[in-house]
């Protein structure tokens, strides 16, 4: 999934900004942090079709385990829809 090496890329260069001596409401921190919502928005809106697909929003939805699923609910509809279809 290209989005989700995108978002990693932008998150990885968020957090280099921040390294670098930036805080999180600066300017620069802002304008990555905009484009990893929106990257966010586009995984989401994909189709789910395999359990990769589901792992990879899972990651994002989580920050690769740093957050819970709160206000992610939709992911559990997607999950139990795949499931569904190999039971």
């Amino acid at each position: 999934m290209s989005l989700l090496r995108e978002w990693q890329r932008l998150r990885d260069e968020e957090a280099s900004i921040i390294d670098s001596g930036h805080e999180f409401d600066s300017k620069p921190v802002q304008t990555v942090n905009r484009r990893i919502i929106a990257t966010e928005r586009m995984i989401f809106a994909e189709p789910t079709t395999d359990m990769a697909d589901l792992a990879a929003k899972l990651c994002v939805a989580t920050g690769l385990g740093d957050w819970d699923l709160e206000g992610k609910e939709f992911l559990w509809d997607e999950a139990r829809t795949l499931i569904g279809r190999i039971m």
